[in-house]
């Protein structure tokens, strides 16, 4: 990245999957030396019975490859949508912005290294396919952050994405990682404003409550 300032999209899921957050910033500088500034945020909450869905995964019951693979394209276009309705919401045109940032929907999360196939392994797994957000949106994604952080770094603690107060998931991941898929790994430290996000996503983004 040079200099010159850009518009970008952040954009997640927490293990509540109680829908996705989408924040609004704007990055200056370049790296070790970048700036960020938070603009806007918003939700958009789940369909119920997708929800019920990805929790059930995220339980480890039982699922077939090719469901998985229907999980991961349909939260694609799902997050995709979240991201052309958030624009709208905050009149900014999807061309202005220059990159989608997308954590996904974590289904799994192994903090601690247990035997597998002989060697200790750690592992996490966020679907949402990032190829289908490209297409819908017409904007370069960055994904795969979190596994590629993880990859990198052989502790139970998360590595935040930039040095700022979180106002909502989608800006920062928090400190503390969970083993238990459902319990507090990435969630919002407060509440965001609620949007409709027409086409795919017929629901009306949720009223949270400040944690």
């Amino acid at each position: 990245m040079n200099g010159k300032s850009k518009l970008v999209l952040g954009m997640m899921s927490g293990t509540s999957a109680d829908g996705i957050d989408v924040a609004l910033a704007r990055i200056s500088g370049a790296p070790p030396n970048l700036n960020a500034r938070l603009l806007s945020h918003a939700s958009v909450k789940y369909p119920p019975e997708l929800r019920k869905e990805i929790l059930r995964v995220a339980e480890q019951r039982p699922l077939i490859a090719g469901a998985l693979s229907q999980l991961n394209f349909r939260l694609g276009e799902l997050f995709a949508g979240a991201a052309i309705a958030a624009c709208r919401h905050f009149r900014v045109a999807l061309s202005k912005i220059a990159l989608v940032g997308s954590h996904g929907q974590t289904i799994f999360h192994q903090g601690r290294p247990i035997p597998y196939f002989g060697s200790p392994t750690a592992s996490t797994l966020q679907i949402g396919e990032p190829s289908v957000i490209a297409a819908r949106t017409g904007v370069p994604p960055l994904a795969a952050c979190h596994a590629g952080s993880w990859a990198q770094a052989s502790r139970i603690t998360h590595w935040s994405i930039i040095a700022i107060r979180p106002v909502s998931s989608a800006a920062a991941r928090n400190s503390l990682g969970a083993i238990n898929p459902c319990s507090g790994c990435c969630q919002r430290n407060r509440a965001s404003k609620a949007i409709t996000c027409r086409g795919s996503i017929r629901k009306i983004g949720w009223k949270s409550t400040r944690n």
